[in-house]
């Protein structure tokens, strides 16, 4: 059930008098960034691959490859929490093509699925510089993400490319650590690199059942950033809802008055 942001804002304010908050995290896709697809282009860059390396089948099966490796990244976030990195889903979709490549093709393909990512890169949500920039001044920052089959570094890169890497104490990304929200841990590793304890957090994001089961968990409050877009039932209650990052830096003060 999701609550009121009225009256949750009320009651988070009456019973935080105490609780003063040193970190805030984010989610990355569709919290800081806008969601893209990048399927298109990295079934056609490894069709292309499979067929100079002699694969005679239709563009179709690549497009089914890849979308089994998804659906067995799916399985291993939703069931075990643990990434499936981006490595062992290329090898499973030219496993399923029969296709070898030579160690300096499989690296560039490698490196093409990374780049459609950095050529392309998706614009960042209404609101979120503003929000970071504000909240900057006066709270420890983070990101925790799962990061699918774009590593961790390409989002480095784009925070760099974005003059924003600075704003950010701590970036934990499921591809370096192996684990996927809502595991605990990648909560607690963040707050270790932001030097805060689970009730002086705040973490973002816009799905329930990992966003903010895993911050509840974990013993932090949890700000839902209000999406159809969810990936599983939860029951899961956010602290408190909004609709636009907007709002959130006076959520965030409203906490340390």
């Amino acid at each position: 059930m999701v609550l009121n942001l009225r009256h949750v804002v009320k009651a988070g304010v009456k019973g935080s008098m105490d609780r003063r908050i040193r970190a805030v995290t984010f989610d990355l896709w569709n919290t800081l960034i806008e969601v893209v697809s990048y399927t298109d282009a990295r079934v056609n860059a490894l069709y292309g691959a499979a067929v100079r390396a002699g694969f005679t089948g239709p563009v179709e099966a690549a497009a089914e490859a890849y979308r089994g490796s998804t659906e067995w990244y799916e399985r291993e976030w939703r069931t075990r929490h643990v990434q499936v990195d981006s490595g062992a889903r290329l090898d499973y979709m030219l496993g399923e093509l029969g296709v070898k490549l030579a160690p300096a093709d499989r690296a560039a393909l490698a490196e093409e699925f990374e780049d459609v990512f950095l050529r392309n890169p998706p614009p960042l949500k209404r609101g979120a510089l503003e929000a970071v920039t504000q909240l900057s001044s006066r709270y420890r920052l983070g990101v925790i993400s799962d990061t699918g089959i774009t590593p961790g570094r390409a989002m480095r890169r784009y925070f760099e490319d974005r003059g924003m890497m600075g704003y950010f104490s701590s970036l934990v990304f499921s591809d370096e650590t192996g684990l996927c929200k809502p595991h605990p841990d990648v909560f607690r590793r963040a707050l270790s690199e932001l030097g805060a304890e689970p009730r002086e957090a705040v973490h973002v994001g816009d799905l329930l059942r990992t966003d903010i089961a895993g911050a509840k968990g974990a013993g932090m409050r949890a700000v839902w950033v209000r999406s159809p877009y969810q990936d599983g039932e939860s029951d899961a209650e956010p602290d408190y809802v909004i609709d636009s990052l907007h709002e959130l830096p006076g959520i965030i003060e409203s906490l340390d008055r």
